[in-house]
This record gives C-alpha cells, structure tokens and sequence, in this order.
C-alpha cells in the first residue's frame, strides 16, 4: 500500500515536471517568437510601378503587422493577391527583424489603346483608340517583347512604348496579339528588337492597316513601311536620326534597301 502511494506521488511529480517544463519551454518559445521576430525594417526590391510604401501596405497586413515570422507563414499560407502590371510578389527574412518584399513586374514592351465601345471597323476588326471616336473611355492593351498581352488596364503608365495599330481579334491576358495586316505582329517585334540593339527609343509606332510601320522621334516622323530589309533601315537610321534629331520633318525609309541611297528627309 505505501508502495503504491509513493508510486503514484512520483508519477504526480513527474506530470508536475513535464506540465511545468513545458509551460516554460511554451512561454520561452512564445517570447522568441513575440520578441525575436518583431519586425524592425521591411525593404522592397524590383518594384518601378508602385511605391514602396504602398507594397508595404499590401503585405504587411494588421494580422501579422509586428510579427515577421507570422507574416512569413500567413504569405506561404494565403499569399497577397498581385495589384495590376505585378507577376510576382516574394516575401523572405534576411534576419528574423527584417522582411524583404520582393517584386517581379510584368514585361510590359508597348501599349496600345483601344475603345471597345468603338472597336469594330466595317470589315468587323477591333479598331484602336487612335482611329475611334473621341469622348469614348479607353481600354489599355500592354504586351511583352514576343507580342503576348501583359496586361488589359483602365490604367496608362507613361514607359511603355505607345503603338498604335488594328486588332484583328479582340487582345486576351496571356495570349498572343492578332493585328490587322499580314505579319504586322511578327514586323512589330522584329522592329522593336531592331530599334533596342541600335539605342533608339522612338516616342510611338504605328502600323497602319496595311502592314506599313510610321515611327517617332520627337519632330521626326520616319516612315519604314512595310517589313522589308527591317534591319538594314533601322542600323542605317541609327546613322542618320543623331543629325537630323534637333529638326522637324519626315524621312521616307519605305523604298530602301542595303546599300541604298533613297532615304527622302523632307524638313518641315
């Protein structure tokens, strides 16, 4: 009988150990984790569109405002919805204080602007915003370097390049433009690839219906037509545009070929 009280007073004394270790141990852990991971300093890096103090806004929420490892685990669990022109958002911990937002924007190469109220030509096309009646709101269409749409915004941001042209199919997130005109896509990418490797950056392009391509650099307006020895004019524009950039008037590049010597520039 004594026996079995004094077995039973140990294991007492045990569950009082274990109850009590682990009570520390939690309170320990708890203070680690409430004092420890307090956050101190959030950066932001890779964000251009947004300012920083907006992406902070966006992920650091009230539930986990003063926590960075609550914040860390709530954005693998739940992450934050992207804000428009935003691909990615990264959340890490450089130091259990300090949280790192990273940003992968989208590539965003050019925007064209069209008026889906006004979208369709006689012959049933998707007319951009540049040949549709004025006083109607406009839909941004952005693209990436191979021609895929970005984006489909309310919003105009002021980098991209603006192109205007004719869609032949209404533009879709995620897929690749279609524009009126045989190989107008294919002649945009090309002459945009073409215009980056030489170091110029028009201030807008147009392709017209017919697949001819106008480009502007300030008062200069350079008519390339359509997609015919692309490469050679715009190495040879390259040449020409530093001489005549100050000026105001027109270079007809339409009929030229390598080796060439009709390149109109007609002074207004």
């Amino acid at each position: 009988m004594i026996r079995e009280k004094r077995r039973k007073k140990r294991i007492i004394a045990a569950i009082v150990k274990i109850v009590t270790v682990t009570a520390v141990l939690a309170a320990a852990l708890f203070a680690i984790v409430y004092f420890g991971f307090e956050i101190k300093k959030v950066s932001v890096q890779g964000g251009t569109i947004y300012p920083d103090s907006q992406i902070m806004e966006l992920v650091v929420t009230d539930k986990c405002r003063d926590n960075s490892l609550l914040l860390l685990v709530q954005n693998l669990i739940d992450p934050v919805d992207e804000p428009e022109f935003i691909e990615k958002i990264s959340v890490s911990l450089s130091f259990p204080s300090s949280v790192n937002i990273k940003i992968t924007e989208k590539e965003l190469t050019g925007v064209i602007k069209y008026s889906l109220a006004a979208s369709l030509t006689a012959s049933g096309d998707v007319m951009s915003s540049s040949d549709a009646s004025e006083g109607i709101s406009g839909t941004y269409v952005y693209f990436d370097s191979e021609g895929v749409v970005s984006e489909i915004s309310d919003t105009l941001l002021s980098e991209p390049l603006d192109v205007s042209c004719v869609f032949r199919q209404e533009p879709e997130e995620g897929e690749k433009m279609s524009l009126k005109g045989s190989g107008s896509l294919e002649y945009l990418k090309d002459t945009l690839y073409y215009f980056s490797y030489y170091g110029l950056t028009p201030d807008s392009v147009n392709i017209s219906e017919r697949g001819a391509m106008t480009a502007d650099f300030g008062s200069v307006s350079v008519y390339l037509g359509k997609n015919a020895h692309t490469a050679d004019k715009i190495e040879r524009l390259s040449k020409i545009l530093p001489e005549i950039r100050d000026k105001s008037g027109t270079v007809d590049m339409s009929g030229w070929s390598d080796g060439g010597d009709d390149i109109i520039f007609e002074e207004s």
